[in-house]
């Protein structure tokens, strides 16, 4: 009896030791998500976006528009924005806003339709005061070119 017991706790250790390492490594597993570049027209406050040659294109995720929070943007859809290492991002609703004035280069993005990578925002996010639990979020303010991207829900 003691010889069976002896191979069943062994058997039971390397069990126990070839599961153990599975959910350490898909902790470690990239947050990174897939997105896209919109293939139709986006116009904001009038001004048709130009995604071909954006320095901040719009993005696509979960086939919602995702759009960076630069100052040009923020201040075109009416939104005050503030960055702190601190505190990270804060979006607040601002009365009126601007045309937008597009961040362009001469360069083509050159993934144009193909997916491209972003994370999910590492740093807390605010909007009009309340924290948004981003882990929590079936879209999520993403990081992209290290820019935050804010979805249009």
């Amino acid at each position: 009896m003691p010889q069976i017991l002896k191979v069943w706790t062994t058997a039971a250790a390397l069990s126990l030791m070839l599961v153990w390492p599975a959910p350490v490594s898909r902790a470690a597993a990239s947050p990174e998500v897939q997105a896209s570049f919109p293939a139709f027209p986006v116009t904001v406050n009038g001004t048709v976006t130009d995604q071909t040659h954006s320095q901040y294109p719009l993005l696509l995720y979960r086939d919602i528009t995702y759009f960076p929070m630069t100052w040009n943007y923020t201040s075109s859809l009416g939104l005050a924005v503030s960055w702190s290492k601190e505190n990270g991002l804060s979006l607040d609703k601002k009365d009126g806003c601007t045309s937008l004035a597009q961040d362009l280069t001469a360069e083509v993005n050159a993934s144009t339709g193909g997916p491209q990578a972003a994370v999910p925002a590492p740093f807390p996010v605010k909007v009009n005061g309340k924290t948004i639990v981003n882990a929590d979020e079936p879209y999520p303010v993403l990081l992209y070119r290290n820019i935050a991207y804010f979805p249009m829900t």
